[in-house]
């Protein structure tokens, strides 16, 4: 292996030539595999991660991606491409997390396997061949089996909402290798259109995707072309559809939510105020080093670093002047060795939107370093390399020596990252060990704290959750989650009376929390005092009319103060979200028959049974509102269903029954209904009438009834007894 060298001031092999040692080896797709199968023995066990943290409220909570026809309602969201992806999977396997990390890992795999034709057809590229060509094939299976099983990327697979964060890499990926190989093709148009729309799809993945056409151009100008003028020459209108791109970042309201600083409740960019640029700015270079140091010894790795904001000199100047070596080192390489300094600029300007001026809420994240990652690796690969190669050559190894070396040390590498990754993969698999893990590792995070009491609350522990929660309010005595978390312990143990003033807290600290308001409304009117409760979801539908449970508990609250008309709009507001909820379908029927509404109601317990044709309640009410039209035959009809399908049913079994006794004939009301297809319950119905048609002096219906009982059920005593008492 050889070094990069300096830049030639032209090409010094012909295209053939270049064209020729591009060709992959016969072998090539067994290379591919492997890639693959690495990927996929890294991250077997990322299948049985579960929704945490962020997921819940993209994917879990998330109504937008419960319909995947409502298109609009996709693309008016920040990363419409990524939304619709959690739409398709929501489409195929509703909120099962399995399909999630399906596609996850897919994105991650094709990821992969681009980096890895990337990375092969630059070091073929003129500048590159005469050095590269022949092992060029194997320094890229090389990068991309370690890019792909490295544990740093765990946080871009295996959790699901980081899936913007590898869609995003994806595209970048794909538009670079779409412009490499359009420049060499016949038909360099079709390549260069396909780098449009995969730039076009990373916009709508991730604003990170922001920096795709400069480093684009900037790696066509390192690699493929003598100049800029040959490069806009030639390729000029593909640069005017990247940059054209851009307008998705305004068209998503991605760029107006970095840009605008009078964003008031904005968590990344110039409207964020927990922290202003230049502080930010002066917290980066620290953070890039962590990223660094991550790369090259991936431990500890963790989901919420809560990085402390640095307080002096010191943590800051060193650090700083570090970072502006590695930057000066990559400006000497620019122009001593440019495929080096070509590396140090993807580094640097990939992590540039979320590690320069512009404030995020979380001043250190690791899926930050998907892309840039690659660029550590390739250089770690190239520069180990050569110094391997200078050392092979000093004692005079043979080549067997040296492949059986190179072989053991890569393995060796691949097998203990891809180890990292499955053992990070595990911390995935519930809410309590992730959250379990952030604070054993950042034990003063009161998010963390917050976190792993809600994940023990979950799993009844609640001493523990308590004593995790007011230890977050030791650390953060405004972490207004916490509050809320308290108030829900309260309301566990049934008393909202101290849930109360701990939901008024949490919105003391943040007036806009609209799940504290939602509790205290429950709380309120759980304690009788519905004004106070109806006002506080009121409040709540004025922030988000979309919520369906507050709208229904809404129109229950209304119902039981008398506004009836109020009630009905609100629950048919909450079936209209949510069209497939059995419970508020049936309390709607429930309350228009209760209203003199009967024929909506019927409509509304039939839409109840057609969606579960096994609900015995939904036949039962059915019939209860049918029968107040006098649609006596159908209602009986039902009650039967009702009984047959839970035969425990009493309220089902009583209301047949007294059906029943408002009949004189039974022969003819269960005329059609096989005896043999009704259970004992049915037959305690009939005796429920005979006891009732022999106390009122009808003789010869209670015997119908007490015959028809001992058709069902032959031994049934009480059918007998009463047929013993009304025989002559």
């Amino acid at each position: 292996m050889q070094s990069l060298g300096k830049p030639t001031p032209a090409p010094t092999t012909s295209v053939s030539e270049c064209s020729e040692r591009c060709d992959p080896p016969k072998y090539w797709r067994w290379l591919l595999l492997g890639i693959l199968l690495a990927g996929v023995l890294a991250y077997h066990n990322s299948f049985a991660g579960v929704f945490i943290f962020d997921d819940l409220s993209s994917i879990v909570e998330n109504p937008r991606i419960q319909s995947l026809w409502t298109t609009p309602s996709h693309l008016l969201t920040h990363r419409p491409v990524v939304e619709l992806s959690f739409a398709l999977n929501y489409a195929l396997g509703e909120l099962n997390p399995w399909g999630y990390h399906v596609v996850n890992l897919a994105i991650h795999l094709l990821a992969g396997m681009v980096l890895c034709g990337i990375v092969r057809r630059t070091l073929n590229t003129s500048r590159l061949v005469e050095r590269f060509g022949q092992t060029s094939h194997w320094y890229a299976w090389i990068v991309s089996v370690l890019w792909m099983v490295h544990p740093l990327q765990t946080q871009s697979v295996t959790y699901i909402v980081q899936r913007g964060e590898s869609a995003m890499g994806l595209f970048y990926l794909l538009t670079v290798c779409c412009v490499l190989c359009g420049t060499s093709s016949s038909r360099p148009r079709w390549w260069y259109v396909t780098a449009v729309a995969a730039c076009a799809l990373g916009m709508g993945s991730k604003a990170v995707m922001v920096t795709a056409p400069i480093m684009v151009l900037l790696f066509d100008r390192m690699f493929l072309s003598q100049s800029l003028q040959e490069l806009f020459r030639k390729r000029g209108f593909l640069y005017g559809g990247l940059a054209a791109t851009w307008l998705i970042l305004l068209a998503t309201g991605q760029a107006q939510a970095v840009l605008d600083p009078g964003l008031s409740r904005s968590t990344a960019g110039l409207g964020y105020k927990g922290i202003s640029p230049l502080a930010y700015a002066m917290n980066q270079p620290a953070v890039i080093l962590h990223y660094i140091r991550l790369s090259f010894w991936p431990r500890p790795l963790c989901l919420d670093h809560a990085w402390p904001s640095a307080n002096s000199a010191t943590e800051i100047i060193f650090p700083a002047m570090v970072i502006i070596g590695l930057l000066l080192g990559t400006a000497w390489c620019l122009i001593r060795h440019p495929a080096l300094g070509f590396l140090g600029i993807w580094f640097f300007v990939i992590l540039s939107p979320t590690s320069s001026i512009l404030p995020v809420k979380d001043l250190a994240v690791e899926h930050r370093m998907y892309l840039p990652l690659a660029a550590l690796i390739t250089l770690t690969i190239v520069v180990g390399g050569r110094l391997l190669s200078r050392a092979y050559a000093a004692i005079d190894l043979s080549s067997t020596t040296v492949v059986w070396i190179n072989a053991t040390v890569v393995s060796a590498a691949s097998v203990l990252l891809a180890c990292g990754s499955i053992e990070r993969n595990r911390d995935y698999h519930s809410a309590y060990a992730m959250w379990s893990d952030v604070a054993a590792k950042r034990p003063n995070n009161p998010r963390a704290q917050t976190m792993v009491g809600k994940a023990m609350a979950d799993l009844d522990r609640d001493e523990e959750a308590m004593a995790h929660y007011q230890r977050a309010l030791e650390l953060d005595p405004t972490r207004y989650v916490a509050y809320n978390n308290i108030g829900n312990l309260y309301v566990k143990k049934g008393n909202d009376s101290l849930a109360i003033p701990y939901y008024r807290k949490s919105l003391r600290h943040n007036s806009r929390y609209d799940t504290a308001r939602t509790n205290l409304g429950y709380a309120l009117i759980r304690a009788g005092r519905w004004q106070d409760g109806i006002d506080k979801l009121k409040i709540v539908l004025d922030h988000d009319h979309s919520s369906a449970p507050v709208h229904y508990h809404l129109a229950r609250s209304l119902a039981q103060i008398g506004k009836s008309e109020e009630a009905e709009f609100h629950y048919r507001r909450a079936m209209g979200i949510e069209p497939g909820n059995l419970k508020w379908q049936a309390h709607l029927a429930e309350h228009l028959a209760n209203h003199g509404k009967i024929p909506q109601a019927i409509e509304h317990h039939r839409q109840v049974i057609r969606l579960n044709p096994g609900h015995a309640a939904g036949y039962n009410n059915l019939a209860i509102s049918l029968l107040k039209q006098g649609q006596f035959d159908e209602a009986i009809t039902h009650f039967v269903n009702a009984i047959r399908l839970d035969p425990q049913y009493e309220t089902a079994i009583t209301n047949f029954g007294k059906t029943l006794a408002r009949q004189y004939d039974v022969d003819s009301v269960l005329d059609g209904h096989d005896p043999a297809t009704l259970n004992i319950s049915h037959a305690r119905s009939l005796v429920f009438a005979g006891n009732y048609f022999r106390r009122e002096g009808k003789i010869k219906q209670a015997e119908v009834a007490f015959r028809w009982a001992l058709r069902i059920r032959p031994d049934y005593g009480p059918a007998r007894r009463g047929l013993d008492t009304v025989r002559p």
